[in-house]
């Protein structure tokens, strides 16, 4: 599966991610054979790990609905920093659960391990959504991480250094995720 995002798209993203809020994003996408082709974006208040769906644009949760065989609806989070800020430890990196790993360590050098006990990381806001999407009848397993660029920690944060990843959640394989190749149109 390939995410397309067009040129100004990601543009908007960086401009929204010139702050210090950890921001969620809902992304309405044509399906296009093996494309989602990212057509819409609403960033919400909400903190990313928040499973709440109050904040699904209406109209994206009707279309998706009604036509789920053209359209597909994505989450997304942002670990944002302001421009000219020094990038944290944390911020390049989704984090993860601390099983069977060390607080604070760095994995595949795209993941850091959460230092809050009992806490899933980044994953328990997209498995909860998952878990939603199940219950209103959408697909709802994909998601898409902007960040700084991994192994920035302590670099000064610039918008050359914003980078859209994506993942999908496979619920069948214990959370696993998958990465999925990201291009600009």
């Amino acid at each position: 599966m390939i995410i397309e995002l067009t040129k100004g798209l990601e543009e908007k993203l960086k401009d929204e991610f010139n702050s210090d809020l950890e921001l969620s994003i809902w992304l309405l996408a044509k399906v296009k054979e093996e494309r989602l082709i990212i057509e819409q974006a609403e960033l919400t208040k909400d903190r990313p790990n928040n499973a709440s769906a109050t904040t699904v644009p209406e109209n994206y949760l009707k279309l998706v609905k009604e036509s789920s065989e053209n359209y597909e609806l994505l989450t997304g989070h942002m670990h944002s920093r302001t421009y000219g800020k020094k990038i944290e430890i944390f911020d390049p990196y989704w984090t993860i659960s601390q099983d069977n790993y060390t607080p604070g360590q760095i994995i595949e050098e795209k993941f850091y391990v959460t230092r809050k006990e009992k806490s899933k990381g980044d994953t328990e806001g997209i498995i909860a959504r998952e878990l939603y999407g199940k219950v209103i009848g959408i697909r709802l397993n994909k998601t898409l991480f902007i960040h700084a660029a991994y192994r920035s920690e302590g670099d000064i944060m610039t918008r050359e250094l914003v980078k859209i990843d994506a993942y999908e959640i496979d619920l069948s394989n214990n959370h696993k995720l998958k990465e999925l190749k990201v291009i600009i149109i």
